[in-house]
């Protein structure tokens, strides 16, 4: 019922231009927050800390469940229409300002699933909501060649020698 009326709530909202630098990368679960009536306990909410997401133009990935095909909108809320949406407080879920942005993450038309609304407590730090809980998440910092947002620059060693292909290894 809750995200039926976020989504009601994001489709009302007037679309603010998105740049998909504060989400992209990869993020980790690091704590969680329950402000209100939720659907799971806090021992369950636990098990969630440690989950990786990535969220790239090519892929949408929370846990196990990603998309090849992702789109982003992103909507500014005040808090008012935060509390109609979530049925809390930005206050209540560390957010001190009197608006913030959210970002639906769609596939496809496929429902919501974990991961899908984020919301932008900082540029360290972004939430995802499911079953009432608030997930914080923080980048990861680890880099991959591939990242189009690395957290931490990678520093390499002096040149590298590696054997000719063929070469018989030695140990």
């Amino acid at each position: 019922m809750i995200m039926l009326s976020v989504l009601i709530l994001m489709s009302a909202a007037p679309p603010v231009a998105f740049v998909q630098g504060p989400i992209l990368g990869s993020w980790r679960v690091v704590s969680s927050r329950r402000p209100g009536v939720c659907a799971m306990s806090a021992a369950e909410s636990a098990e969630w800390h440690g989950t990786i997401a990535r969220y790239t133009a090519s892929v949408a990935r929370f846990g196990g469940d990603s998309c090849a095909t992702p789109s982003y909108s992103r909507r500014r809320l005040t808090d008012r229409e935060f509390i109609r949406g979530f049925r809390t407080s930005l206050r209540s879920i560390g957010i001190t300002a009197n608006s913030v942005d959210v970002i639906e993450v769609g596939c496809n038309g496929r429902g919501t699933k974990p991961g899908s609304f984020l919301i932008i407590k900082d540029p360290g730090h972004i939430l995802t909501v499911w079953d009432g809980v608030f997930f914080e998440m923080v980048p990861l910092a680890t880099f991959s060649p591939t990242s189009e947002r690395p957290n931490k620059r990678l520093k390499l060693p002096g040149p590298v020698a590696f054997p000719p292909l063929g070469a018989a290894k030695t140990s």
